[in-house]
């Protein structure tokens, strides 16, 4: 089996603190690079994927000369040649005729817990703004910064160690989410203190769809009132993110209806911003076709 690396210029940490996603058509990888640095590696589409424990994997299976250098093992992605994998692939093809898995590519990430293997026509490398959360906002660090100055006396330390501003309270589901002095958005459950840092850690909050716009508004205004009346809660709150997550995700008819009603409090901005994935949306089956319908005049106005 021959190997050889595939990007020279990117090692991954020894310890890279993955997180890994596999959805129908799309594979998120999140991990940190030599540096430290957090970045998200995106398959879409892939043909195929393994996941296998790093006790059941040996790396000397994929041995590439480059990898051992200075007397220690460096972590790169592999690509593997003539791969048997994809071979056995084709032979499984229903369709004869079929030519994608002529550009297919067999790729190997051996990482700290867990080994990847995939094939596809190629992957993304994108560095991420942020290490534990891609979801900083801009503003929120400066909104942070001003509260610690005008009400340190609502400024809360989490049980990590995490000093943050509380915005709203759900009250069914015993769940406050707030603000972080790094500027990222952070939940406290009756559990613990946890992160917004990957799109799926917004299920966690979801259940404050919940709460009417106005509800929302009006306790984080009670947390707030000493800074500044006039704020736009849409600047500090992630009603976007938390729509965008919905419909991505087509969660269900319920979490749909409540979505939008959300949406129907965006900006004008970020309504365009959704048109996509509320465009996706409307095709989903699996959605009742009232839910549909309501989709579809969202987007009719959007094309006003």
């Amino acid at each position: 089996m021959r190997t050889k690396i595939h990007m020279y210029d990117f090692e991954i940490h020894t310890t890279p603190l993955e997180k890994i996603n596999v959805e129908t058509s799309k594979i998120e990888i999140f991990l940190d690079d030599i540096n430290e640095d957090r970045y998200l590696i995106t398959i879409c589409p892939f043909q195929a994927i393994k996941i296998v424990t790093i006790d059941c994997f040996s790396i000397l299976t994929y041995y590439n000369e480059y990898c051992f250098r200075d007397g220690i093992y460096h972590t790169h992605i592999l690509e593997i040649e003539d791969s048997e994998w994809i071979d056995e692939l084709r032979r499984c093809l229903t369709d004869e005729h079929a030519t994608f898995l002529n550009e297919a590519k067999h790729f190997v990430l051996p990482l700290q817990d867990n080994a990847v293997e995939f094939v596809s026509k190629d992957f993304s490398v994108v560095k991420l703004c942020n290490k534990e959360a891609p979801y900083m906002r801009n503003g929120l660090k400066a909104f942070f910064d001003k509260a610690a100055i005008e009400m340190p006396n609502k400024l809360i330390v989490s049980d990590t160690g995490v000093l943050w501003l509380p915005l709203a309270y759900c009250k069914k589901a015993k769940i406050t989410l707030g603000i972080a002095q790094d500027g990222i958005w952070l939940y406290k459950s009756f559990a613990n203190t946890q992160i917004i840092e990957e799109p799926k850690s917004f299920m966690c909050v979801m259940v404050f769809l919940e709460m009417s716009y106005v509800e929302i508004k009006n306790s984080i205004m009670s947390n707030i009132i000493e800074i500044d009346q006039t704020t736009d809660i849409r600047e500090i709150f992630p009603f976007f993110e938390i729509i965008k997550f919905v419909l991505e995700y087509n969660i269900s008819d319920y979490w749909f209806e409540l979505a939008l009603n959300w949406f129907d409090e965006l900006n004008a901005s970020d309504k365009i911003a959704l048109k996509s994935a509320l465009e996706k949306s409307v095709n989903c089956r699996r959605l009742h076709q009232r839910t549909r319908h309501r989709i579809q005049k969202e987007i009719k106005k959007l094309r006003i």
